[in-house]
């Protein structure tokens, strides 16, 4: 497959990128946003002065992930392995902390390239020499304030979270998708009954699936991908939420003003015979509220949201689940967990344009089931079966992963299949050729 300029955002895997000149170690905006970067900085330097001579903790994880795909696809290879370390460090005293996350990887297709160069992730790629998480934090009774790269997740239910939209997120790979961090600033005010306010002064992107790659789309004739439209890196996001524990219920609401998460992709004519479709974040405001109660041993939880976006679709996503563990089905220490939920939305206004909800990843769990399974044979949890997937009523298109894990003290293995099927105009049927076994293992220290 030919590469297609993405106006430096995004390159195929396997071409190699040329240097431009002298490349700063770090790229610091001007203006407000290099004020913004400045303030965050002189934060953490102060916690980090103010708890020098306090205690510390560090640990950390290392990571492999390697998969062998069933299927041929024309361009791409039929395995994928990745090792990734995540050290961490902790350091504390009075009423100030830090905390650091470094995130080194390096695969076999090379979607992992080059050390942090920027304060906002730009690029379709990871990075070998990355930062998860680098914060500054103060807190002290009711109040906690917190500058620095954080990974947000407000989530109530499981996978689908109208309220959960400050974080972009890692497409890659897109089963084992995963929130990204963003530099920000926040503060919480309250303990089971509070307020919370994020600033997020830079867009930062998601990541899509690697051109040519696996997890692509192919397109039908006669259509081609475009370029990448992405927002100006300075514009801003603001977040709220308030919440409170009254009566055994854990009500929650939020406002999002900002961007999309999931790019959608909008249909252009190039001509007669060729429609382009290019990815894009449209502005929105979200409005979304959560609930949930223990009522006789199950955990009911349900979210709702409201999305505005500019010039496109006005809907209501919902999603409303339980779940329940049960000990001592089959023998003496076990332990049984199911998780079930149900998702769906309204469009209150259709733009009637010919934008793609099918790869808008808010968007792809419509009149959807979702759900995990999880029996553990002892105590220890030394072995465990788990199954999670999902299925979409409208498109007929599913996901199935069966997996066993094995764990010892700081040591786990689990192994699996993933299993996509339905139509190729679905959303798992379009990865139908992804069907794969995978084997993961992890150690902490």
């Amino acid at each position: 497959m030919p590469c297609r300029k993405i106006r430096g955002q995004r390159r195929s895997p396997t071409t190699p990128v040329a240097p431009r000149g002298p490349i700063p170690f770090l790229r610091i905006p001007r203006g407000r946003a290099g004020l913004i970067c400045l303030g965050i900085a002189l934060v953490m330097i102060t916690a980090l002065q103010g708890i020098a001579a306090a205690g510390w903790k560090s640990g950390g994880k290392i990571e492999t992930f390697s998969a062998f795909y069933t299927q041929k696809k024309a361009g791409t290879d039929n395995q994928y392995n990745e090792v990734r370390f995540r050290p961490n460090i902790t350091v504390f005293g009075n009423d100030l902390l830090f905390y650091g996350e470094g995130d080194l990887r390096i695969d076999a297709l090379n979607y992992d390239r080059g050390y942090v160069d920027d304060v906002v992730d730009r690029d379709w790629n990871r990075k070998i020499f990355g930062i998860r998480e680098a914060y500054g934090e103060y807190s002290r009774k009711w109040l906690r304030l917190r500058a620095g790269k954080q990974v947000f997740d407000w989530s109530v239910t499981d996978t689908i979270s109208p309220s959960d939209n400050i974080a972009p997120r890692d497409y890659l790979d897109v089963v084992e998708w995963e929130r990204m961090g963003v530099l920000s600033i926040s503060a919480r005010l309250g303990y089971d009954s509070y307020m919370e306010f994020v600033y997020i002064p830079w867009f930062t992107p998601s990541k899509r699936p690697a051109e040519g790659g696996r997890w692509e789309r192919d397109l039908p004739p006669g259509m081609a991908y475009g370029e990448q439209d992405l927002p100006g890196r300075s514009h801003g996001q603001f977040v709220f939420r308030a919440g409170t524990v009254t009566a055994g219920f854990d009500i929650g609401v939020s406002f999002y003003s900002g961007y999309s998460y999931s790019p959608f992709y909008r249909t252009e004519p190039l001509s007669a015979a060729l429609l382009q479709f290019t990815p894009c974040y449209k502005e929105e405001t979200v409005y979304a509220f959560s609930l949930a109660k223990e009522v006789y041993g199950y955990n009911i939880r349900a979210e709702a949201g409201y999305f505005d976006q500019t010039g496109e679709d006005r809907f209501i996503q919902y999603v409303a689940g339980v779940d329940r563990e049960w000990a001592g089905i089959l023998r003496e220490g076990d332990a049984f967990y199911v998780l079930l939920q149900y998702s769906n939305e309204i469009k209150t206004y259709s733009s009637r344009s010919l934008s793609s909800d099918m790869i808008d990843f808010r968007r792809v769990f419509n009149n959807a089931v979702t759900g995990r399974i999880t029996y553990a044979f002892d105590s220890q949890r030394r072995w465990t079966l788990k199954v999670k997937g999902s299925y979409n009523f409208s498109g007929g298109d599913s996901l199935l992963e069966p997996a066993l894990v094995w764990r010892k003290d700081r040591f786990e293995i689990e192994g699996g299949v993933d299993v996509l099927s339905g139509p190729a105009n679905s959303f798992w049927g379009g990865y139908g050729d992804n069907d794969r076994i995978f084997l993961k293992m992890n150690i902490k220290y």
